[in-house]
Formats: structure tokens, C-alpha cells, sequence
């Protein structure tokens, strides 16, 4: 059953109407950071980034490939209206000031819509974006001592990727609100300058305020401090979004009307957060969960997919086909 199934996942690309309605109707593309790529800098902290070469690389090959570009708000109509023309959504998560300074002329340029995701701890520079301490700390050291006397040896490039991962994965259990504590307390050996990052990397108020008078930009809420929703309790997850939505919205003067999960994968956020989120008025919520959109989506919009777009990212028509490959064979994004 298993090679039939995957004998017929790799034929219906190449037959037409059946490839139209199994690749989905349309594509939301993830992205954190424009940017040039660090060719020394760790895979887990480039992977973040789609140089602005390449990234406008893949806007004009999407016009060769005549799909149409859509605010995230018009999701919905679109799903409803079952246009049979497909669709592209830009979103970008967090705020970094790269979004403003390297993607948002881009966008201009094209007339193209996107929307990005706001953390207010960003642009309140009070982040801490530990990942590229954590980073930093890795490419400088051949060892790193923890606090229990485990030598996690870096002295390769295969063995600073794999400690970075280790180490993320450690710290994701960590309580957010004493992140930083926890982090020197498992590392005390070393020193860290958690906030320089943030003052050096985040979008300010003022340039949050000059991009969203454009109508180009939707702004989407994100949380205050971007946690796992999973390790917080109903009231706390309410608490993080709608302080996060008041904030955005009175100091930009917009309505935010959409949301992303932080982290959003299937270890983060379940059918307990996507119930929660639903009841909060948003129009739809996006995760970190790969597919495309399917017209099924319409009863599903507070537990969107996207596809994280990096750079060298393979842009082909299969490429839209295969959420069934990549999640061998199961149904998706669902729930």
C-alpha cells in the first residue's frame, strides 16, 4: 500500500487537473529575516534569513508563474468565492528591523502585500533573543561546560550544529519569564549580553508606525513575549494575545485582525490553543505547520499552514504538490 501510495504522489504532479486541486489553492510563505546570508554563521540562525537577492529571485519567478498576490485578510473571501486561480501570502514573524529595511522596499517595488507578525517585546527592545548569544558562544568555544559538569565539545562544524540544537532544545523547557536567569544558570561560565541583539536587530515603534500606514502592510499580533502556548494556562495565553493586540493597535493606530502562533509547530500549539485562539476574534491564525491552503481551510482558519521560505528555497511545481510526502502520507494542518 505504502509504494502505491507513493507511486501515485509522485505521477499526479504531471497530470494536470488532478495536479491543480491536490497542490491546494494557494501558498502562505513564512519568513523572520531578510538578509544577507553569514556563510560562517550557524545553519539554525541563517535558515532564519532569505538573502534579498533570492528573495526577490522567487517574487519574479512566482509572476512567471501567474500566481496572484493577496493580503492574508482576503484568505478567506478567496477560499469562499473557490476562485480557481492560485494565491501567494507573505508573512513574516516577530519584527526585526531587516523586515523594514531589506523586505519592505522589495515589496514596494512589486506591489505586493505581506504582513508581519509582531512580538512586542521587539519593538519594546526588552527580547531576548538568547539563540544568537547561544550562537555566538558556540562558534567562539571548543567546549562548553553546563552547570552539571557535561563537556558538550564544539570543536567541529558538524558538532556546533548538533550542540546548538541540543542546547535550543534544552532551553525551550526553561520558563520564559526567567529565560535569561535559567540560561546563565545551566551555563555559568560563561557571560551573556542577552539584549544587545535586540537593540541591534529589532524594528523600533517608529519604524513599526511608518511601514503600517501603507496598505501594502498588515500587522498581525504575536504574542507580548512570544512563549510556547502549550506551557501556559488559558488565562496566561489570553493574557499574551490580547495585551499584545491593544498594544499594537493604539500605539499604531490599526486593527489587527490576525494572528500567528509563536514556535506554532505541532510540539507547541495543539486543539487546546487553537480552541482558545478561535474565541479571541481574530480572522484567521496561522502556525509553523508546512502545507498549503485547501478550500477545506475555511473551516479550519484559526489553524492555518504556511511553508517556511529560505534561502535556495526549490520554487517548482512539485514543490507546491507535496505536503502528503512531507508528512508521509498523513493528513495535516487540520488540527
Amino acid at each position: 500500500m505504502r509504494k502505491i501510495l507513493k507511486y501515485f504522489i509522485k505521477k499526479v504532479p504531471n497530470i494536470p487537473f488532478i495536479d491543480h486541486y491536490s497542490s491546494g489553492v494557494g501558498t502562505i510563505f513564512m519568513m523572520h529575516r531578510v538578509d544577507n546570508i553569514d556563510k560562517q554563521g550557524l545553519s539554525n540562525i541563517e535558515n532564519l534569513k532569505i538573502s534579498p537577492r533570492y528573495l526577490e529571485k522567487i517574487i519574479n519567478k512566482l509572476i512567471k508563474m501567474d500566481y496572484d498576490f493577496i493580503s492574508l485578510n482576503e484568505i478567506e473571501e478567496r477560499l469562499n468565492q473557490k476562485n480557481k486561480r492560485k494565491f501567494i501570502v507573505f508573512t513574516l514573524d516577530d519584527g526585526y528591523k531587516d523586515n523594514y529595511t531589506m523586505a519592505y522596499p522589495i515589496f514596494k517595488k512589486y506591489n505586493i502585500p505581506f504582513t508581519i507578525y509582531i512580538t512586542s517585546s521587539f519593538p519594546n527592545k526588552t527580547a531576548s533573543l538568547w539563540w544568537y548569544s547561544i550562537s555566538k558562544l558556540i562558534l567562539k568555544e571548543d567546549v562548553i561546560t553546563t552547570v552539571d559538569n557535561i563537556n558538550i565539545k564544539v570543536n567541529s562544524r558538524e558538532k556546533k550544529e548538533e550542540a546548538f540544537r541540543l542546547l535550543k532544545k534544552k532551553i525551550l523547557t526553561f520558563d520564559i519569564k526567567n529565560i535569561e536567569e535559567e540560561i546563565c544558570n545551566y551555563l555559568p561560565s560563561y557571560s551573556f549580553d542577552f539584549k544587545q541583539k535586540c537593540k541591534e536587530l529589532c524594528m523600533s515603534w517608529e519604524e513599526l508606525k511608518k511601514i503600517s500606514e501603507d496598505p501594502l502592510v498588515t500587522i498581525g499580533g504575536h504574542t507580548i513575549n512570544h512563549p510556547s502556548l502549550n506551557k501556559l494556562s488559558k488565562e496566561e495565553i489570553v493574557t499574551e494575545v490580547m495585551e499584545n493586540k491593544k498594544e499594537l493597535e493604539e500605539k499604531l493606530s490599526v486593527k489587527v485582525d490576525v494572528f500567528s502562533y509563536p514556535f506554532g509547530g505541532e510540539d507547541t500549539v495543539g486543539e487546546r490553543e487553537f480552541r482558545i485562539i478561535d474565541k479571541l476574534g481574530f480572522k484567521n491564525s496561522t502556525t509553523t505547520r508546512t502545507g498549503n491552503i485547501f478550500l477545506i481551510h475555511k473551516s479550519y482558519l484559526s489553524s492555518l499552514p504556511r511553508i517556511a521560505l529560505t534561502e535556495n528555497y526549490e520554487l517548482t511545481k512539485k514543490m507546491f504538490m507535496n505536503p502528503l510526502l512531507i508528512n508521509k502520507g498523513k493528513r495535516i494542518t487540520l488540527k
